[in-house]
This record gives C-alpha cells, sequence and structure tokens, in this order.
C-alpha cells in the first residue's frame, strides 16, 4: 500500500536543515488501525520487553509502592529490569520528572507504558516496519538509497500520566554512527499539548554532538557514559528554537536521530497517547558498540565501522523491498 502522496522536495529540505518535519496525511489509515490493533495487543499480553516506565519512576522513589514492571526487559546484560532498577535508584530518586500540570488528585494514576523491538514479537508491527510506506519516507528524507530496520518503539500515556518524557537524543541509545539515521513516529491518536506531544530543538542534530544517555522519565545520566550532559532545557524552552507538532493519524513525525526533543505528562483525563517509533539507518550507518545502549535483541555479527546494512538478519532491510515470502 503505497504512500498517498509524495514527500516533497520542501519536506526534504525542512528535515535536512530542522532535524524534523511532520509530513501531513501521507499514510493510508489501514495501518493506522494496525497499530491500534497491535498495541491493544501487546498491552494485554506483554511482550518481554515491555514495561512501565510510570513503575519505574515510582519504584525509583518509594520500592515498596509497587510490585514491578509490566514485564521483564533486554535493557540489562541479565534481562531483568529489577537489575536495572537497583541499579539506578541512586541516579533516578526525587529526580522523576512530574508535569505538575497534570492533575494528582485521580484515583487512578496513568501509566506510562513502553515496548521496545517489538517487530520481533509482533507480527502486525514488523509489517508495519518492513512493509508500510514507513521506510520509503526515511530513505527519501534521509537522502539514502536504502533504508535498514534498526528497531522500534512503542510509547503509551495513558490519561493522567504525570511523568514527562526527558529531553533527550536517540543517538547514544544506539549502537549505530553515521549522518543517514532517523527515527519515523506514526501516532494513532490525534495529539495536542494536552496530551502530551512531542517538542523537538530544531537544528540540535547538528553539529553532530553525542549526548549521555538519560532514565527517559528523568535526567540523570550515568557518569559512566560517553558524550556530555544533555542541556538544560526544563524551564528555559524560551531559550532554544522548539517545535510542537499536533499530528493526526495518517500523519507522519520524522526526526534525525540526533535531534533533541522531549515531551509532556498527559493532561487529558480521556484521551490516551499512543504512537511507534521506527529507526531506520541508511547508507553511510555503521556499527559501533555504545556502551550504555541497550543490547540487540540479536546480537549483531558486525565488527565496529562495519555497514549496518551487512547483518541482514539483525538489520533487515526495509527499502528498497523485496519480493514477500
Amino acid at each position: 500500500m503505497a504512500l498517498l502522496r509524495p514527500v516533497t522536495d520542501d519536506e526534504i529540505a525542512t528535515y535536512q536543515r530542522d532535524g524534523v518535519v511532520h509530513l501531513r496525511k501521507i499514510i493510508d489509515q489501514h495501518w493506522v488501525g494496525e497499530l491500534r490493533a497491535a498495541i491493544t495487543d501487546i498491552m494485554e499480553n506483554p511482550i518481554s520487553t515491555a514495561a512501565s516506565l510510570t513503575n519505574l519512576g515510582l519504584m525509583s522513589n518509594d520500592p515498596d509502592q509497587v510490585k514491578g514492571f509490566v514485564a521483564g526487559s533486554d535493557w540489562t546484560s541479565d534481562n531483568d529490569y529489577a537489575a536495572l532498577t537497583a541499579r539506578t535508584n541512586p541516579a533516578l530518586s526525587g529526580q522523576v520528572l512530574i508535569d505538575e500540570a497534570v492533575s494528582d488528585t485521580a484515583a487512578e494514576r496513568g501509566q506510562f507504558f513502553h515496548a521496545g523491538n517489538a517487530w520481533m514479537h509482533n507480527q502486525t508491527v514488523r509489517d508495519l516496519c518492513l512493509h508500510s510506506p514507513m521506510p520509503e519516507v526515511a530513505a527519501t528524507l534521509m537522502q539514502s538509497s536504502h533504508a535498514y530496520l534498526y528497531g522500534d518503539q512503542v510509547l503509551v500515556k495513558g490519561p493522567l500520566t504525570r511523568e514527562k518524557t526527558a529531553w533527550h537524543q536517540d543517538y547514544g541509545y544506539g549502537h549505530y554512527e553515521g549522518l543517514q539515521i532517523c527515527a519515523v513516529r506514526m501516532p494513532c491518536d490525534s495529539e495536542t499539548r494536552d496530551t502530551g506531544t512531542v517538542g523537538y530543538v530544531r537544528g540540535s542534530h547538528r553539529p553532530s554532538v553525542v549526548y549521555k544517555v538519560n532514565y527517559f522519565v528523568s535526567n540523570a545520566a550515568s557518569p559512566d557514559d560517553d558524550g556530555v550532559l544533555v542541556p538544560e532545557i526544563d524551564g528555559h524552552e524560551d531559550e532554544f528554537d522548539i517545535v510542537y507538532f499536533t499530528p493526526e493519524p495518517g500523519d507522519l513525525v520524522i526526526h534525525d536521530i540526533a535531534t533533541l526533543h522531549g515531551g509532556g505528562g498527559n493532561r487529558s483525563e480521556t484521551q490516551t497517547r499512543r504512537a511507534i517509533t521506527v529507526r531506520y539507518a541508511g547508507d553511510d550507518a555503521v556499527y559501533k558498540k555504545r556502551k550504555m545502549a541497550p543490547p540487540q535483541a540479536l546480537e549483531p555479527t558486525l565488527e565496529p565501522g562495519q555497514p549496518i546494512g551487512d547483518d541482514p538478519v539483525s538489520f533487515p532491510r526495509a527499502w528498497p523491498p523485496k519480493a514477500r515470502a
């Protein structure tokens, strides 16, 4: 099922200049429906990489408040999210980012849900990542002849989710290096500032700076990580060129992997914010082992500096399309 319209030269130029672009009415509603069904399935039957980032924050402040996460995760070498929590408690304690505009009087707290590499566990997500128009969009904006699937991230903020998404850059979270790497975000709900739409710092992808990874609901970062600290943006938004988009189902928002971005909590009492972000690597992307990046679901066979496309099992080619079996 093809793009509803071509990507324009102006949209390509905007992506290259700003490090982010909002493409309106470009993907068929068929794929939106498929994503909704996949997210429902993943939340009702959590895959091994699913977790509640809300519970991560609560556990860091008071481990007795909650019993744990939705499921296990492959973030740590022993595949145990509890081990991650134990390791990061000192860093996270008291530093979880809370959106004070979200009501704290509700009987039930909203949940910030995360699941990574769903393409390896859910056939619908795999089809979306490999056979929808998203990889064509990625290749076109990156000006790359190929797009290889690096991974995906399902993110859901239910009504009255108080946790913010910390300002961060995706570069340090991946075992890759290069200028042709992007993240394609596909929402399946109408997004507004009330539901915590994502903001992007225009131009922050150039010059190429690798920032330390944080814990997504906190600015805390490991001192052992390579790179530099993310600049202090919260409370200083006027000092940065930030753009916020309010995408609709059928839109895509694509950012360069080095672009700084972050989001608020979900202030709405009724609306859920559901989306998937799919990361694609282009022609110049090479493998680079990073200290604090989550391990790959499949251990790559690549040596440092080897093109991502040389490992079609861990990083399958998504564009140009191959004939489906």
